[in-house]
């Protein structure tokens, strides 16, 4: 069974094909800059993946489910605490707490494929709704606060509206 349509809400990334070679290298080592941070790894990574897709739109939806996906191994197996775990024994990162979410609900083995933890997304889409919009919320605009300049002033919320914006032109 081979199947993964990510939803379409309405938030999208446009891909240019055309390259630039205009990298704001500050911003990007800014981006880079606190490797226990791990969400920030898994974010880039899903971008890379579906830009080699050919892809050149995809939503923020799209990107979440794709970093579930490629920390799913690492988190599972292996026991990683993407963002270490607060005093109260609680899980700190909201890309963890998405898979451990996802391993309740599903029930798949720690070696399960990408297309098996996509349909298992979608599957508990209802499920893991507020755990992604988290995720949507946070990850996107605070690995990319750097290269929109007085960003970082801005509470969470306006970070993600400035965002959203500038996306959207």
């Amino acid at each position: 069974m081979v199947e993964y349509i990510a939803s379409q809400d309405g938030h999208l990334l446009n891909i240019e094909a055309n390259y630039y070679n205009q990298l704001d290298i500050e911003a990007f080592s800014q981006m880079m800059k606190d490797p226990s941070y791990c969400y920030k790894f898994y974010w880039l990574e899903a971008v890379v993946h579906i830009i080699s897709e050919g892809k050149n739109e995809t939503t923020f939806d799209e990107i979440i489910d794709e970093m579930i996906a490629n920390a799913w191994y690492s988190v599972r197996e292996f026991h990683i605490h993407l963002s270490g775990i607060q005093a109260d024994g609680l899980v700190r990162d909201g890309l963890e707490r998405a898979i451990l979410q996802l391993t309740e609900l599903s029930n798949l083995q720690a070696n399960a494929s990408k297309i098996e933890i996509k349909n298992a997304i979608r599957e508990h889409q209802t499920d893991l709704k507020k755990t992604k919009e988290q995720l949507t919320n946070m990850v996107p605009y605070r690995a990319l606060a750097g290269f929109l300049q007085g960003v970082m002033k801005y509470r969470t919320g306006e970070v993600s509206n400035a965002l959203q914006r500038t996306f959207k032109r």
